[in-house]
C-alpha cells in the first residue's frame, strides 16, 4: 500500500514538460523515515540539484550521470515512459434546418471568424 502510493505521488510530480507527447520517470526513494518516504520538496530540490550538476535536459530521458547523481542522494531510478498526450478535440459544427427557407444549415467558425453556411441537402 505504502509503495503504490510512493509511485502514485511520483508519477504525477516527476512528469517532464513537453509540447506534445511528454516523459514521466520514476524514482524510488531508498531512505524512508518509518516506512514513509521523504517530503516532496526534499525530492524537487534533489531533482534540481542533480539537473544542475549533470547539465541534463528535464524535457528529456534522463542520462546516466544524473541516475547515478540521483542515487547518490537516496532515489534509485525505475523507469521513464513515454506518454501520449490526447490530441485537442476538434470543433463540431453547430447544424439546424432553418424553418422559413427548409435548407440544412451549418455554423461554424473559420480563421476565429464566425460563419454560416445553408443548403439544400
Amino acid at each position: 500500500m505504502k509503495r503504490a502510493l510512493m509511485i502514485s505521488v511520483l508519477l504525477f510530480c516527476v512528469c517532464a514538460h513537453a509540447r506534445a507527447d511528454h516523459r514521466e520517470m520514476m524514482y524510488y526513494d531508498l531512505i524512508r523515515t518509518d516506512g514513509h518516504p521523504r517530503d516532496e520538496a526534499v525530492y524537487r530540490g534533489n531533482l534540481d540539484l542533480c539537473y544542475k550538476q549533470t547539465g541534463a535536459d528535464p524535457t528529456l530521458d534522463d542520462t546516466y550521470s544524473f541516475k547515478k547523481c540521483m542515487l547518490a542522494r537516496g532515489y534509485r531510478w525505475q523507469y521513464t515512459h513515454m506518454i501520449r498526450d490526447r490530441p485537442a478535440p476538434a470543433k463540431r459544427e453547430k447544424t439546424w434546418i432553418d424553418p422559413e427557407t427548409g435548407l440544412t444549415c451549418r455554423h461554424g467558425t473559420f480563421m476565429g471568424v464566425a460563419a454560416t453556411n445553408c443548403s439544400n441537402h
